[in-house]
Order: structure tokens, then C-alpha cells, then sequence
């Protein structure tokens, strides 16, 4: 299965929560691996189970992009989803699931973020 079909399968399973998950290299193949959001605001948020991190690596290997959904709004990342792509020094991915529509940035990209209202809720 392609591994956008995984995650995204894996965003809508997780709704009304962000979901969160890993790209990894597996059999010459790019894989994703679901892993567990353990914000406090989960349906606005998402931080990714440091636990799921470090299985994945020391399963796989090098960890190629961190991939999560916006159960709400657009595919275009926050400021704080710019701050954290660069903290990872890896790819990112957004799944935005009313547009359904996908985002691919990088820690060196320059990004005009979207502004999302953390009371907003739909």
C-alpha cells in the first residue's frame, strides 16, 4: 500500500485528533508508521510519542519525514509546525483533511505560516 494511503487512513481513524506518524525506508520503499499523539489539545495539536520515535529508528533505521494531520482547517502549517520541522532537522508532511490536500516542507524552506486560533474548534 503507498504509505499516503497509510497515513492518511491512519488521519481519519485518529479523528477528531491530529494523528501523528513516521516515513521511513523499508525494502527499498518508503513506509509509515503510525504513532501515538500525546498532546494535551490532541484535536489541535500533536506531539509524538518519543517512545514511537525511538522504536521506529531502532527499528528502521533513519527517520526520512514526520507526517500529521489538520483534522481542521487547510494543509498549511502553523508557526509552531515551521518552529518544530526545523527543530527535527527532518521533512514534514501535513494532511490537510477538509481539503484534502497535502503539504511537504523542509527545515530550510521559507514558509508563510497560517495563523490557527488555539480556541478554535469546529
Amino acid at each position: 500500500m503507498n504509505w499516503k494511503i497509510s497515513a492518511y487512513k491512519h488521519a481519519l481513524k485518529e479523528l477528531p485528533r491530529e494523528s501523528c506518524g513516521l516515513l521511513v525506508k523499508y525494502l527499498n520503499k518508503d513506509k509509515y508508521i503510525p504513532c501515538k499523539n500525546l498532546a494535551l489539545h490532541n484535536d489541535l495539536q500533536f506531539l509524538l510519542d518519543p517512545f514511537d520515535w525511538a522504536k521506529t529508528e531502532d527499528k528502521y533505521g533513519r527517520i526520512h519525514a514526520v507526517i500529521h494531520s489538520h483534522p481542521i482547517g487547510t494543509e498549511h502549517p502553523s508557526e509552531a509546525d515551521v518552529i518544530s520541522c526545523k527543530r527535527s532537522n527532518k521533512t514534514w508532511y501535513i494532511i490537510g483533511l477538509k481539503t484534502k490536500r497535502w503539504f511537504k516542507f523542509k527545515p530550510t524552506d521559507k514558509i508563510e505560516t497560517l495563523q490557527r486560533d488555539p480556541c478554535l474548534r469546529q
